[in-house]
């Protein structure tokens, strides 16, 4: 339980640290041998993990993500866990992602991608 805690208040620090920045950091260690190709884009793909722990799959407050105007979208961090983003040789959350304009919320939606999205 210590080890959850500890690496939820990790992904959080990363999280508000890079939403800092306007370039997006790539992921240290993302471990891309235990995901499967989910989605392929122009110039990225999107990779889903291929055991997901369903342990795991809390809910838990929501991280902003781009969207469409007028539109409000939060992802949360079971998404962020779960899938990840290959773009220029590099692996990113979907949050990053969509701060590299690779895509917006509603287009996560439509990808099939279990995300909160609402009008303002």
């Amino acid at each position: 339980m210590k080890k959850v805690i500890l690496s939820m208040l990790l992904l959080t620090f990363t999280i508000s640290f890079s939403a800092c920045t306007n370039k997006g950091v790539p992921l240290e260690n993302p471990q891309p041998e235990l995901f499967s190709l989910f989605y392929t884009g122009n110039d990225y793909e999107i990779y889903k993990r291929i055991d997901i722990d369903e342990e795991k799959t809390y809910a838990l407050i929501g991280y902003p993500i781009e969207s469409d105007k007028g539109t409000t979208c939060t992802i949360g961090l079971v998404n962020l866990e779960n899938y990840i983003v290959l773009y220029n040789n590099e692996y990113y959350d979907l949050q990053t992602g969509a701060r590299l304009n690779l895509y917006k919320g509603n287009e996560l939606i439509n990808m099939g991608i279990d995300i909160s999205c609402r009008e303002d």
